[in-house]
């Protein structure tokens, strides 16, 4: 994989000419702890934090490199802002210690933010599951938004709201595993206002789905959030 691929940018580019002015476009690039998971895989790279950390380690600097050129490039391309996509743990729990997260997870992602940062650019982290142990780590890494705030991962929006709210702003939180694909145009309308009594008091959120919206979630659910929200 080349970061300086020019074909990469397209997508962005496309997105530019098209939506400009009338849309924010953001542009997203993978987290360094995902894709060295993905390289070895969670239960090798579990393994390999004490068996061979360098070699861990090593990995992830990779991709820290590959992503931080990549999203330099999208930057000076013209995205507004950039999403750095690091999963970090599942509905329950994060994928390995508080310990090994600060140690391995999030320097990386520090490194990347202040890049990102030193040439004016807005930076939001995706982080899938319940980072509830880490969390005040997560809200110190000069990041200025966190998605999604899954609902289902226990990630209490208003909590979140009222402690960090002068650090990041929350984004997300409407349920995308059992409202948007199976709710009624009622309880959608339910839970929209719930997260904007939770949070949107003085500005500094972002109401949006809890993960992404999946082919699983019905078009027309996804219209009927958005006039909620409206």
């Amino acid at each position: 994989p080349n970061p300086d691929d020019k074909e990469r940018v397209q997508p962005l580019l496309d997105a530019l000419k098209y939506n400009k002015g009338r849309l924010a476009i953001l542009a997203g690039v993978l987290g360094p702890f995902t894709a060295a998971t993905m390289l070895m895989g969670l239960e090798e790279m579990s393994l390999g934090f004490y068996t061979d950390p360098e070699l861990v380690t090593d990995l992830i600097q990779e991709g820290e490199k590959f992503s931080t050129k990549a999203g330099l490039h999208l930057l000076a391309a013209g995205a507004d802002a950039i999403i750095i996509s690091d999963d970090l743990g599942y509905a329950n729990s994060l994928f390995a210690s508080p310990e090994i997260m600060r140690e391995y997870a999030l320097p990386p992602i520090r490194r990347m933010v202040e890049t990102f940062r030193s040439v004016g650019a807005k930076v939001i982290l995706h982080c899938d599951g319940n980072l509830n142990k880490i969390l005040d780590d997560v809200a110190r890494l000069g990041i200025s938004g966190l998605h999604p705030i899954e609902r289902k991962a226990d990630m209490n929006l208003k909590q979140i709201k009222q402690k960090y709210g002068k650090l990041i702003c929350p984004i997300g939180n409407v349920n995308s595993s059992s409202t948007l694909p199976y709710g009624t145009k009622e309880e959608i309308e339910a839970e929209v206002k719930e997260c904007l009594a939770d949070a949107a008091q003085d500005g500094g959120y972002i109401i949006a789905s809890d993960h992404s919206l999946s082919q699983g979630i019905p078009v027309e659910n996804v219209f009927h959030m958005h006039e909620a929200v409206m």
